[in-house]
């Protein structure tokens, strides 16, 4: 600290969100975050002579305006009171502005002044400006840090500004108040009793490990790269707020009970929790501190709020007990925002909070300066999203929000929903809290309504088999498969289904009964299909790529009477085993007509199996209203031409392929069978597809990229594939736009579907396109009804992520076996107006866009689709454990690749023999890429599984290193061992996270390597590089980049980073062989 000691009038230590606003202000010292500046409209004559002595009088006499703070090789920072200062006061005159013209200066000014800062160890903390207009227009500009002074005492000082100002310009004596000085509270705070401070908040924020975050999508382009938050505003008229004052007053509430009340209400829809937690900013000044209402300083503090959303409990009751926690709390009210973080369960890293509130109470003098000052921005603050209130005939609410986290539409109707809250508190003082929604009738029935139902379902009963003897009849001879050298016209298709048909008739295959086809895409597994639909089967198609055990466990729960199959077949599948080798020969069954069969919407039509997070496979029944909805909709919405060719690629037990082999046939459109081989090989596809003259096809993202990277220019190979569809995984917006540029004629359409409801939801590109983040799955097809719900099945807020539901026709029957899973999922549809109707709820999550298209976020419960498989980690994670050596797994996706993460001893672990035998038990899709040991998989505080915590496959390291190699790591891991008192520091190891670092030690680190370097490390670089080494390497890359670093340092550091990163390092040094360097 360099202050001279006779220029110091007195010191002590920092209050409670003063070493919060120090951090933070360090942190990241252009924010301008803590910049409060008022605006003042002044009437003419203005003095200025006089305006100014006021001023310099009030500082003169007042110690928190001229304060410094010092934290440099300082165990703990402090503020110095000097005695005196010279204060910065400035005279602008932009007399030759229009109107316009002036507030537009106004406005770069003020932004100017707010980049500009202050040195926070250089007082005076404040600037003033008096600026002059045109036609007596005259505002002055006060600014300051908000460390100094907390709301209550800017109002104050106003107020004594003013008063003393008119006594200067009167002519007339003025006598200031007489204020107790700042360290009458200072000194308060050092009795109070920090353990029990610390005991109450562990005790009140226990169990709680997950900050609470609104999930509203991150803004794009400009509005994310704007310097400043802002802010939006609503009020409640004034008869509104007359009722909420008389609620509060009749059941003895206060106004900032109500608002907090009705916020946590606003958090638990928004976030989906009946625990919620947001900062509240509190006075911070104890009556039993004499004096302390007039002193001058930073009194107040943020502190978290924790409700519980009881959707059974009484509004009134509920309320009263918020407002009796917050009296108990308010003994403790003065331990800091680092004392408070360690009182939780969050880690360091993490805000304690991302919300704010604040209530505006200012003394009843100064609040009748509000209107003359434009009020105090007191929700300005240093998280994302804040609110302020202020009481008075009308009720205001100001929202302040980062416009990089939020958009203001969504703040807009934010706002809109706290209000919505706050009416209907007066309106129903007893009503359970479930019957709150923040929803306006009208956006309720827009969510339900608008963009959620598709168009009615087509009611006329489709029958398959006529339409196949149909086209039979009147055009046997035309093809109606395709593949390799083969083809399967429609005559021979109907002749052989119908023999094959006649066979399962007579081993007593009828409605209901299931019946396995286990064969390859061929003509011959084809025409088993259709066999079975002709026998009013249930249709159950077996990969036979697929693991022996798993398909022993699909024959296990499925029970088909029959299996059809054209190769070597499960040992334990069902008695009945028909080849169907040689189906297509005339000689191989009778001739028989079919016996009539009438397919009936809810006749089981076909099982499907799908992921199970209980690491064995569910099958999913599906009834044939399903398939014929699906079918209908697609020939009335996107009718085939004349000379189509469409195309059957898609593995036989995904739901895909029952469009692929009933869609094009149906309508007399011949389909290509494309071969596992080079279903997969995107070369040898396009080659085929383009032979072939293919106008449709179905695909995953993943193979369209493929396909783009082996043949960019598709638009010229496939001239006539005008009609893509991509499905079973999320269509990124870049893939969707280079598809767009590289094959403008065709048409990319994204479908959202499960095994559950088949395609439930259709994106087409006549809409508006992407051009960053994910395609959304857009609006449902006819016949299905889509919502975003959340998890009492109440439709969230437009942008707001829910779980997608579907209901309507497409809903499958449920799951094979107990019906627990069934009834789980498979739920009454509150919104479709009869008791009978059902809806799936998906587990994936989703948001209705303001245009009312829906986009599709992932999976709920962590199910990843890759490649089109959807993916139950827990299957993997399942089979992981079963391995006598893993203690524990886990399975996620990182940057397109399945990743198993196991604790087990390194004496017994070998990823080959784990993925062995995952190979026996789980399709080739479902094996992880990479399988990486730890000793012990990471937990948050409370012992859950973090799976946020885990290391990218490339970055998995022992932590533990603690032997120091590259330069700078010995002198940073001194520093950390010196700062935290530690033994020993491991490399690896995290300040916050691991070796208990806190915001101040940062700021110690931060000031005790810049003095031993020689060079500056401010605090920010401690927080975004926070391991030894880490640091280190920042350290070493700044000297590096500056030519300051010695041949050595420059070398290790070289040998120590990847190659593009070394070539870009080397390319901003002078030429090597003037260092030396090889």
């Amino acid at each position: 600290m360099n202050t001279n000691s006779v220029e110091i009038e007195d010191f002590w230590p920092l209050a409670p969100l003063q070493a919060a606003m120090l951090v933070a202000s360090l942190r990241a010292p252009e924010s301008g975050v803590f910049i409060q500046q008022e605006v003042m409209s002044l009437p003419e004559p203005v003095d200025a002579r006089a305006f100014q002595v006021a001023w310099d009088e009030l500082v003169q006499r007042t110690p928190a305006l001229r304060t410094s703070f010092h934290w440099q090789d300082l165990e703990q920072p402090v503020q110095v009171a000097h005695r005196h200062v010279a204060l910065a006061f400035e005279q602008l005159d932009w007399r030759h502005l229009d109107a316009a013209a002036f507030e537009a200066q106004l406005v770069q000014y003020l932004g100017d002044s707010r980049r500009a800062g202050f040195a926070l160890d250089r007082p005076p903390l404040i600037r003033l400006s008096l600026i002059r207009g045109r036609a007596g227009q005259v505002r002055f500009v006060w600014q300051f840090h908000h460390i100094l002074l907390d709301g209550w005492s800017a109002q104050l000082l106003a107020a004594e500004m003013i008063e003393h100002y008119r006594a200067l310009v009167r002519n007339v004596p003025y006598r200031p108040p007489v204020r107790r000085s700042l360290r009458h509270y200072i000194d308060w705070l050092a009795t109070r009793d920090l353990e029990a401070a610390r005991e109450y908040w562990a005790n009140v924020l226990r169990g709680y490990d997950e900050p609470v975050e609104i999930g509203l999508p991150r803004p794009f382009g400009r509005a994310a790269l704007a310097e400043a938050d802002t802010e939006v505003s609503g009020n409640l008229d004034a008869e509104e707020s007359a009722r909420l004052r008389a609620f509060a007053r009749q059941h003895g509430l206060t106004l900032n009970t109500v608002l907090q009340g009705a916020w946590a209400l606003l958090l638990g829809h928004y976030t989906d929790r009946d625990d919620v937690v947001f900062g509240a900013v509190v006075s911070g000044r104890p009556p039993e501190v004499p004096g302390i209402e007039q002193m001058i300083g930073l009194f107040i503090n943020a502190v978290p709020v924790r409700v519980r959303v009881d959707p059974q409990a009484a509004l009134v009751p509920w309320l009263k007990d918020l407002q009796s926690a917050q009296a108990r709390g308010s003994a403790f009210h003065h331990l800091d925002s680092a004392e408070l973080q360690r009182c939780s369960e969050i880690s360091p890293d993490r805000p304690l909070f991302d919300t704010l509130v604040v209530f505006e109470n200012f003394p009843q003098a100064a609040a009748k300066l509000e209107s003359a000052t434009g009020g105090l921005d007191l929700a300005r603050a240093n998280v994302p999203l804040s609110l302020l209130a202020v009481p008075g005939d009308r009720l205001h609410l100001k929202l302040r929000f980062d416009r990089s986290r939020f958009h203001g539409d969504d703040m807009g109707a934010l706002v809109e929903h706290l209000l919505n809250l706050l009416r209907g508190m007066y309106g129903a003082p007893f009503a359970t809290l479930a019957t709150f929604s923040p929803l306006s009738d009208a956006e309720r029935r827009r969510l339900i309504e608008e963009p959620t139902v598709g168009d009615a379902d087509a009611r006329v009963e489709l029958d398959p088999l006529e339409l196949l003897r149909g086209l039979a009849r009147d055009n046997g001879a035309a093809p109606a498969f395709i593949v390799d050298d083969r083809m399967l016209d429609f005559d021979t298709l109907e002749r052989a289904s119908s023999r094959l048909a006649r066979r399962l008739h007579d081993l007593g295959v009828d409605r209901g009964v299931p019946v396995a086809v286990s064969a390859p895409r061929s003509l011959e597994q084809v025409v088993a299909f259709y066999a079975v639909l002709k026998a009013h089967g249930v249709y159950l198609p077996l990969d036979p790529a697929y693991p022996r055990h798993r398909l022993e466990q699909m024959l296990a729960d499925a029970k088909p009477a029959v299996l059809l199959a054209t190769g070597p077949t499960p040992p334990d599948g069902p008695a009945t085993v028909i080849d169907i080798g040689d189906v297509l020969d005339p000689c191989s069954g009778d001739a028989a007509n079919d016996e009539p069969v009438c397919w009936r919407r809810d006749d089981p039509a076909y099982i499907v199996f799908t992921s199970g997070s209980t690491g064995r496979p569910k099958g999913v029944l599906v009834q044939w209203g399903q398939v014929s909805n699906r079918l209908t909709w697609m020939w009335q919405a996107y009718p085939f031409g004349a000379n189509e060719m469409a195309c059957q690629r898609t593995a036989i037990n995904f739901v895909d392929s029952l469009w692929e082999l009933l869609g094009a046939t149906l309508q007399g459109v011949p389909t290509l069978i494309v071969s596992e081989r080079i279903g997969t090989d995107a070369s040898a596809l396009i080659r085929l597809l383009a032979s072939r003259g293919v106008t449709r096809l179905w695909l995953v993202p993943s193979l369209l990229k493929m396909m783009l990277e082996a043949q960019p220019d598709l638009g010229r190979h496939l001239p006539h594939l005008l009609f893509w569809v991509c499905s079973g995984e999320p269509l990124h917006a870049d893939l969707y736009q280079h598809f767009r540029r590289h094959h403008p004629e065709a048409t990319l359409y994204n479908l959202y579907g499960t095994s559950e409801v088949w395609d439930a939801t259709w994106f087409d590109p006549d809409q508006e396109p992407p051009v960053l983040g994910v395609v959304p799955i857009g609006r449902p097809i006819a016949g299905v009804r889509a919502y975003v719900l959340d998890s009492k099945l109440r439709p969230v807020p437009l942008e707001m992520a829910g779980e997608l539901c579907i209901g309507g026709v497409g809903v499958a029957l449920g799951y094979l076996g107990p019906a627990e899973l069934t009834r789980e999922r498979f739920v009454t549809d509150p919104f479709a107006g009869s008791k009978a109707a059902r809806m799936y709820r998906t587990g994936d999550l989703a948001r209705v866009q303001r245009d009312g298209l829906i986009v599709c976020l992932g999976r709920r419960d962590q199910q990843i689709k890759l490649r089109g498989f959807r993916i139950e980690p827990a299957e993997i994670e399942a089979l992981l454990r079963q391995a006598p050596e893993v203690r524990d797994a886990m399975v996620v996706l990182r940057e397109g690749r399945l990743v198993a993460y196991v604790a087990a001893p390194a004496s017994s672990f070998d990823a080959r023999r784990l993925l062995a035998g995952l190979r026996e038990r789980l399709p080739q899709a479902f094996l992880p890429t990479v399988i990486a040991r730890f000793d012990a998989l990471p937990l948050t505080p409370n012992g859950k599984r973090d799976r946020l915590a885990l290391p990218p496959p490339e970055e998995v390291s022992d932590a533990g290193d603690t032997n120091p190699v590259l330069p700078f790591e010995k002198e940073v891991q001194a520093c950390f061992a010196q700062v935290l008192q530690l033994h020993l520091v491991a490399l690896d190891g995290d300040f916050f996270l691991d070796l208990g670092g806190h915001s101040l030690a940062a700021l110690r680190v931060s000031s005790r390597l810049s003095r031993q370097l020689g060079i500056d490390v401010p605090a920010g670089a401690v927080f975004d590089h926070p391991s030894v080494r880490q640091l280190a390497r920042w350290i070493a890359e700044c000297r590096a980049a500056t030519s300051e670093a010695s041949d050595e340092e420059l070398l290790a550091l070289l040998t120590s980073m990847p190659a593009a990163e070394r070539e870009a390092l080397l390319a901003s040094q002078e030429p090597a062989e003037s260092r030396g360097v090889p």
